[in-house]
């Protein structure tokens, strides 16, 4: 006699898979409503899974996951994935497509599909020669920490030697400032320009003496990449006014926002290679969103919008749809020029530090919320995604973008503007979460990831920029 097939199912489509299993009247089922990679292989291994139901988003990161080539998952005969994406190749297991006749949304914003139409929307764009400029950038940004260090009066020469309290003291670091004084220590280490030994820090040989990053040479390979080098120049100013940032006489505000003028933070958020890929992706997935509604009013909210980089993509993505797109950040700001760049589009004010029921959203409210770049600014990430997640309507959707891996020229220029954080990063000493915290910080809102993008083996896969497309329970 067979032993009873084991089905774990960790995708919210009832339909379909109630006609997959109608097929197999004594399996043993198994719902994992919302389940971090980690914790997803755990639960295939404990249950001895013959059979399972996932995302094309879950099993790339399952694929992707440290533990999934340890695992036991002998057992696990079929996978059945859902989309219309094209089907893996993956040794040892029978990858089907779960059948359906059904067009529900989740279906509609598959990983593959996504990622295939934000690269025809940059179609023309020079993925590898954006990454070179980026991982040029980051080098000199790296660099340009020491250089600032030695500069604010720390290793004049080869001989010395400082615990981080002494640096500190000795760079004369505004207490503010601090902390993340501390991580340039980790990441300089870790990089090799600095040596550590009981406590304390020394040059590391070949650093002994100044050598001032070369930005000219950034700056051709940024410019070869797109038409502005707005970012390179403001990274590179920064870089110049280090010793300032460090002591707190000059503020990074004055520098991202010179005179008030918000042409610089306009560009910033919109020149890169990644922000261009970030947005693309966001737009193609609301777009997506919004053509599984049929005919019904989608209700969107941005949150910390910012200049309007993520929305400049998101608003016109949606024009042929019916939607009511609320537009919020923190302060009024930005509002006036976001309201005239897209008539048609509400504002209002959103703290993504607080609760918001006192902020006149109510639970259940919004069938989308995008949060293009903002959550890394918050306190608490998991607070912040529970109270986004609250906001959902059963099924809704929070579509997000997100750094993933320390960007060096940011924790030499727009980190000093940053709040310390109250959350993982706190305890890692890092600038953003990794891509598994952010993962597993999703899963633990109730979200179900079921676009991670861009995809393993991406040109700019590599940068760590990530967009996510992520659902709640699609009942109560």
């Amino acid at each position: 006699m067979s032993p009873r097939p084991v089905f774990v199912i960790a995708v919210p489509l009832d339909e379909p898979c109630a006609d997959l299993l109608a097929g197999h009247g004594d399996a043993d089922v198994h719902r994992l409503d919302v389940v971090a990679p980690g914790k997803l292989l755990v639960g295939l291994e404990r249950l001895r899974a013959t059979h399972a139901v996932l995302s094309t988003a879950q099993f790339d990161a399952l694929r992707l996951h440290p533990a999934f080539a340890l695992a036991d998952l002998d057992t696990l005969g079929k996978i059945y994935l859902a989309g219309d994406a094209p089907l893996p190749v993956v040794a040892g297991f029978d990858v089907q497509r779960l059948a359906t006749t059904s067009r529900d949304p989740a279906l509609a914003v598959d990983g593959e599909i996504v990622a295939a139409d934000t690269d025809k929307r940059l179609a023309g764009a020079d993925y590898t020669a954006g990454r070179i400029a980026t991982e040029a950038l980051s080098v000199a940004a790296l660099h340009s920490m020491l250089d600032g260090l030695r500069r604010a009066g720390a290793f004049i020469d080869a001989d010395d030697v400082l615990n981080a309290t002494d640096l500190l003291e000795r760079v004369r670091a505004d207490p503010h400032q601090r902390t993340l004084l501390r991580r340039w220590l980790r990441v300089l280490t870790a990089e090799g320009l600095l040596r550590h030994h009981e406590g304390r820090f020394r040059l590391a040989s070949g650093h002994a003496t100044e050598a001032t990053p070369d930005w000219d040479h950034v700056e051709r390979l940024w410019l070869a990449a797109g038409d502005t080098a707005h970012t390179l120049r403001f990274a590179r100013d920064a870089a110049s006014a280090l010793p300032e940032l460090i002591d707190g006489s000059l503020k990074a505000v004055h520098l991202l926002f010179p005179q008030g003028d918000l042409a610089l933070a306009h560009a910033l958020y919109r020149e890169s290679i990644a922000a261009r890929y970030q947005h693309a992706a966001v737009a193609s997935c609301l777009s997506r969103i919004a053509q599984s509604r049929q005919g019904a009013r989608l209700r969107i909210l941005e949150a910390g919008g910012g200049t309007g980089a993520t929305t400049d993509q998101a608003w016109p993505a949606l024009r042929d749809h019916d939607v009511d797109y609320l537009f919020t950040d923190v302060s009024r700001f930005f509002l006036q020029q976001v309201e005239a760049r897209h008539p048609g589009l509400r504002t209002g004010l959103y703290d993504i530090d607080r609760s918001p029921s006192g902020q006149g959203h109510a639970v259940g409210s919004i069938d989308v919320i995008v949060a293009g770049g903002v959550l890394n600014a918050a306190r608490n990430t998991d607070a912040s995604l529970r109270w986004l997640a609250s906001l959902l309507a059963p099924g809704g959707w929070l579509v997000l973008s997100e750094p993933t891996v320390e960007e060096y020229w940011v924790m030499a220029s727009q980190a000093f503007m940053l709040a310390e954080p109250d959350d993982e990063r706190a305890a890692s000493q890092s600038t953003f979460l990794s891509h598994a915290q952010w993962l597993d910080a999703l899963a633990g809102a109730g979200l179900q990831t079921l676009v991670d993008l861009p995809p393993p083996g991406h040109a700019l896969a590599s940068l760590g920029h990530r967009v996510f497309a992520t659902q709640v329970a699609p009942t109560p």
